[in-house]
């Protein structure tokens, strides 16, 4: 019988049986796995900073605001291929709202990580 207990070998790296995890893994169609994550399945995401950090931003207008845009950008950049004008038009959409408090610091987070997808 074969025994896959999980022993922690240091310096951030995890031991499954016979393979030793130490970067970021994505398995299954579509997935995404950010730094330090593994994401397994379809469409599967994991670790990314971008997912988290819009996640949070959400979460804080939930309240006072429609957040469908947000959701409609997350589905976009979700895909094998998202579409970097769709993806630019939809945050400039989200970054024309009038701001304030912790959703200010979480836009420009997100801004810096978009920059680098859309240009």
């Amino acid at each position: 019988m074969n025994n896959t207990n999980k022993f922690n070998v240091g310096d951030d790296n995890t031991f499954y049986g016979n393979t030793v995890i130490n970067q970021p893994m994505a398995v299954g169609r579509n997935a995404k796995a950010g730094s330090g994550s593994i994401a397994i399945g379809a469409n599967a995401v994991a670790g990314s900073d971008i997912f988290l950090l819009l996640n949070k931003l959400k979460k804080s207008i939930a309240q006072q605001s429609d957040t469908a845009d947000i959701e409609d950008l997350v589905r976009e950049l979700k895909k094998q291929s998202p579409d970097k004008t769709l993806v630019g038009r939809i945050w400039s959409g989200i970054k024309a709202v009038k701001w304030t408090g912790e959703s200010v610091a979480l836009i420009i987070q997100i801004s810096q990580i978009l920059d680098k997808i859309i240009f």
